[in-house]
Formats: C-alpha cells, sequence, structure tokens
C-alpha cells in the first residue's frame, strides 16, 4: 500500500532500490541525498509494523505508572499535573521501554526480510532467505547465530539502558 500511494499515484518517493540509475556519478551530497531518499519508504513501512504494538505498550506502561502511590502522592502535595507526567511517570516508565527496543534490535537488523524483499534492499534477511532456498547451510547457520547474538546483545544493551534508567538498580550494590 505504502508503494502504491506514495511512489505510484503520488510520485514523491521512489518505489524500490537503493538509489536511483545513474546515481554514482552523481557528487557525494547528491548521492547521499538520493540513498536517503530511497530510504525513506521502506524506514517508514519498517517503523510502521511494529508501531502499534509499542504504543499500545507505551500506553499500558503509563497508565499502570499513573495508578501508583508516588504519583498520588505527588498530586496530592500539589505538584503540576504536566509535571507529574513528565516527570514522575515518563521516567519511570522508560524501563519497560528500553528492555522493549532491546528486543527490537535483532528484528530491525536481522528480520526485515519483508521490506527487503519489497524494496529490492539488501540486507541480511534476504540473504538468510536465499541460503534456505538454496540449502546454504553453513550460511544459514551463520545468519542463525548472528541473530542468536543481536538476541544477547539486545537484552544486554537494555540491561544497561535499565540500570542507567532506575537509580534503585543503579544504587544497589
Amino acid at each position: 500500500m505504502a508503494i502504491l500511494l506514495f511512489a505510484e499515484r503520488w510520485g514523491w518517493l521512489p518505489p524500490g532500490q537503493m538509489s536511483s540509475v545513474g546515481a554514482d556519478t552523481l557528487p557525494p551530497a547528491r548521492r547521499l541525498l538520493d540513498v536517503l531518499r530511497h530510504l525513506v519508504l521502506p524506514a517508514l513501512v519498517l517503523g510502521f509494523a511494529g508501531a502499534g504494538g509499542v504504543a499500545r505498550f507505551v500506553r499500558n506502561t503509563l497508565l499502570e505508572e499513573l495508578g501508583s502511590e508516588y504519583v498520588r502522592a505527588a498530586r496530592a502535595r500539589g505538584v503540576a499535573e504536566g509535571r507529574v507526567v513528565w516527570l514522575h511517570t515518563l521516567r519511570n516508565a522508560a524501563a519497560p521501554l528500553v528492555h522493549l527496543a532491546g528486543l527490537d534490535l535483532p528484528f530491525l537488523l536481522s528480520g526485515s526480510l519483508i521490506v527487503e524483499v519489497v524494496f529490492s534492499w539488501p540486507g541480511m534477511g534476504r540473504v538468510a532467505w536465499e541460503a534456505i532456498r538454496t540449502q546454504d547451510v553453513p550460511l544459514v547457520l551463520a545468519a542463525t547465530a548472528l541473530s542468536g547474538s543481536l538476541v544477547v546483545a539486545g537484552n544486554l544493551l537494555a540491561d544497561l539502558g535499565h540500570a542507567l534508567l532506575d537509580p534503585r538498580l543503579r544504587d544497589a550494590r
């Protein structure tokens, strides 16, 4: 649908590929702009694929935090509602979001097969798919090991980010 609307009907963005024909003859700044223009549509599609789930998660986490005792105490002390939401609630709601972002890392780097195929972009998802189709077992194993490593790295980064955001974890010794 995105290609149909943005590329075919309105003509705002290119429908695929990583660069325009003859882009390698352009000066470096124009070549970068050409690549960025070709990147907009795949990035939007990849971003919107998980946006609903993330938005629902954020909403539920914020609603849970807004019902907490410390939020009620802050409101009882007369703290402005905007300050309660922005300083008290969002800071504590950010820790689960960091974990969610850490789990999304492997998907964004290796699980974007559909976007890579539809928009004709090279990437790890496409390489893994071709390896599965041609029964290239060593490449399938390498792609699986890389994907597993990304899951571990994403969880590690999420735990480190959680420790930075949550003072209770930072001060525990």
